[in-house]
């Protein structure tokens, strides 16, 4: 028989199992079996090398299949033995069963046997909807997934709710895939009723941004670029070229008798006063007949206006001159126009014998193409009445390429039209308003949320895609302040990667700060400037919660930190971490926050790791005011900074004197390694006094320095300790 009929395909588990004698000439050994989870059977496992010896010593032979006493027999054990290298049999039946039915679809007998059930749970798919598999309880299918979708490979050592991660990771990938269009309020409320409960800590690491058709239809419809482009009037298409350059010509025309009529105006002047008329001056409407053009009629009113009572000093012999002056420029006029009208002609004609040719080239190669059309398909005729069918290769197949709908837009470079309308809008600032993701209102839904990251990053990488897509638009921001109105349990919110300005921080801060519970915020490497002190200042007010707050990577500068540093002054809470790291801080700037935290109790660890701060600035805001007079500053991060070796030696001067501060960084500052010893002694001094506060106080007597060195502990007792604490747990859970 052939023993990779079944380990070979094992998705043949679920259908009927062929078995087939090696004895391929005898028709009589092949018999159809019923499927292999409805028999009580026994499957030998190839890791085991002496149950495999002893099968191939016992088994039945395809002369004993033959026997009248063995053809009742359903089920060979030949069948279900597969070759090493291959699924066992309980693999193959816990698989049909996890597709064949659903975990609540399991029958009791199958529910109450936890073999079955671990090796059910074993072989069901990962990629089960978030619908069918919230209700799983089993935790080994949670940290299989768990472990699988997730990039950190320490996980398995960690002690986590396995259930609560899996099905936040699978909701949070749900997110990521829901495109801008679909949003149905109805289903995501009856999910999140479902999963709320497990859904604590969410992850938003990108979010699908609008598509380009959509994105199309908002230029369309709105009207975006038109800030962009000129406000000069564009000439309509129904007018011809040849009415274009009269109108041209008849502007040089009247220019020129303007100022023809102004001279002869004013030698008229300068001429004799004999003939004086003090008639009233008589003004008449003009009347155009319709046929003449503008200069005719421009001519002839001039002519009329010259010819009638005016209160002008005129001679005879200057309107004679003029008169002479007129037909002149007229005949003048008429020439060029003569002239451009035959250049358009002779333009016209030229480009129909283009079209012409090119009429012709074009039918003469349809006329050869399909000369080669019907001698290729006779040759094929031949061909066949031969018998002779020739191989088509891949590459000489013709596809047709597939009808494109109106309102479908093609994404590739043939579409020229549409790419430039992109590049137009690109231009444009308000496009950034455009930049639609999902609607984030729906994070109403989880009131149980503790902890809410969330980055628009664009698509995942390698594609490349266009700028557009890493924005993010007012409208998402004031639906996501929506959202998290209602979540009055958040604690940790993160808002990191984005593209904000001023209007949009200060819609969210207006938000978070309602949010009584919320201690930690995070608007690291969110793109904001030096006019987004108010959204800072709006953060702090009418709430005491916030103990952290993380500005990473952002563009502040001297007002927007002074209104963070005026509102820390007069906040009621206690914010003990600042980070300004990898910003550009100048000397101003520094200055008016010490200025405005001192003698207060915000501030306890500052983070300035990777800033660009001037010498002067470390100097004289660092060493010279935070140091010696912030009392309540116990760390400062300025790794990767440059310090001077001066500047250094003051900064020691000023820690030698501090015994509070625990933790100061100087790692990456360009300092010789005996400066950098330096700093560490005196940090190691300020903690070892943290940790014994009797040494070096005289308020204290000798009898309290006994009782706190009786409590403290040598360390290496303490790692005893905790190493049998930790044995006598393992032996309480086994």
């Amino acid at each position: 028989m052939q023993k990779r009929s079944l380990g070979s395909q094992p998705s043949l588990a679920s259908q009927p199992i062929t078995v087939t004698s090696n004895l391929d000439n005898n028709p009589g050994l092949s018999e159809t079996y019923l499927r292999c989870m409805q028999e009580s059977t026994v499957g030998v496992f190839p890791e085991d090398k002496g149950a495999m010896n002893a099968y191939e010593v016992y088994k039945s032979s395809p002369e004993t299949r033959l026997m009248k006493s063995e053809a009742d027999k359903r089920i060979y054990a030949d069948a279900l033995i597969h070759p090493p290298g291959f699924a066992p049999l309980w693999y193959l039946c816990g698989k049909v069963l996890s597709k064949m039915y659903e975990p609540n679809e399991l029958i009791d007998l199958v529910k109450n046997d936890p073999i079955i059930m671990r090796t059910y749970y074993e072989t069901l798919s990962l990629d089960l909807p978030l619908e069918k598999c919230y209700y799983i309880e089993d935790e080994s299918y949670w940290k299989r997934y768990v472990l699988t979708r997730h990039n950190d490979p320490g996980l398995q050592v960690k002690k986590i709710d396995w259930k609560n991660k899996g099905i936040t990771m699978k909701f949070e990938k749900y997110l990521q895939q829901l495109s801008v269009g679909y949003f149905d309020e109805v289903e995501m409320e009856s999910l999140a009723d479902k999963i709320k409960f497990y859904v604590t800590d969410l992850h938003i690491e990108r979010l699908r941004s609008i598509d380009e058709r959509n994105l199309l239809k908002h230029i369309r419809s709105d009207e975006i670029c038109s800030s962009s482009g000129s406000s000069s009037t564009i000439p309509s298409s129904n007018v011809s070229a040849e009415e274009h350059l009269e109108a041209e010509v008849d502007e040089d025309t009247e220019s020129r008798i303007e100022g023809s009529r102004k001279s002869s105006m004013r030698s008229s002047q300068s001429g004799s006063n004999k003939h004086v008329l003090l008639s009233p001056i008589m003004s008449q409407p003009l009347h155009t007949v319709r046929g003449f053009s503008s200069v005719t009629s421009v001519y002839s009113t001039w002519n009329y206006n010259s010819r009638s009572i005016t209160s002008l000093w005129y001679d005879g012999d200057d309107t004679e001159y003029e008169d002479k002056l007129i037909r002149k420029e007229r005949r003048a006029a008429q020439r060029l126009k003569r002239q451009k009208r035959a250049e358009c002609k002779e333009d016209k004609r030229n480009a129909e014998e283009r079209a012409k040719v090119e009429a012709e080239a074009a039918a003469k190669a349809a006329e050869e193409k399909a000369a080669k059309e019907r001698l290729a398909k006779r040759r094929a005729a031949r061909q066949k009445k031969k018998g002779d069918d020739e191989m088509i290769s891949v590459f000489d197949m013709k596809v047709e390429p597939p009808e494109e709908e109106e309102d479908i837009i093609a994404m590739n470079a043939l579409n020229k039209d549409r790419i430039r309308q992109l590049q137009v809008a690109m231009r444009d600032p308000a496009i950034v308003d455009y930049c639609h993701h999902v609607d984030l209102r729906l994070l109403k839904y989880f009131p149980y949320l503790n902890t809410l990251r969330i980055e628009f990053n664009g698509p995942p990488p390698p594609a490349k895609y266009e700028d557009w897509h890493y924005h993010i638009s007012t409208r998402d921001i004031e639906r996501l302040a929506e959202g998290l109105r209602s979540l009055s349990g958040l604690q940790v919110f993160r808002l990191r990667n984005s593209r904000l300005n001023a209007h949009k921080l200060f819609l969210l801060t207006r938000s978070l700060k309602t949010i009584h519970s919320l201690k930690i915020v995070d608007f690291s490497y969110d793109n904001l400037k030096d006019d987004c002190g108010e959204g800072l200042h709006e953060l702090f007010q009418r709430t005491t919660s916030i103990v952290s707050l993380d500005l990473t990577g952002n563009e502040l500068g001297a007002e927007s930190i002074c209104d963070l540093a005026r509102a820390l002054g007069g906040y009621d809470g206690c914010c003990q971490y600042l980070s300004l790291a990898h910003s550009t801080l100048n000397t101003d700037a520094m200055n008016l926050f010490c200025l405005h935290i001192a003698n207060t109790d915000q501030v306890r660890e500052l983070c300035l790791r990777g800033a660009i701060i001037s010498q002067e600035g470390i100097k004289n805001c660092i060493a010279q005011q935070l140091i010696p007079y912030h009392r309540v500053l116990r760390a400062i991060d300025m790794s990767g900074v440059i310090i001077d070796t001066d500047v250094a030696c003051e900064i020691l001067k000023s820690l030698r004197n501090n015994y509070k501060i625990r933790r100061f960084d100087v790692r990456g500052c360009d300092l010789p390694a005996e400066l950098e010893v330096d700093f560490e002694i005196l940090v190691n001094r300020n903690k070892f006094l943290f940790i014994y506060p009797a040494i070096g106080d005289t308020r204290i007597s000798i009898t309290d320095i006994d009782q706190s060195l009786k409590k403290t502990r040598n360390k290496i007792l303490l790692r005893a300790i905790e190493a049998v604490e930790a044995k006598e747990e393992c032996f309480t859970i086994a």
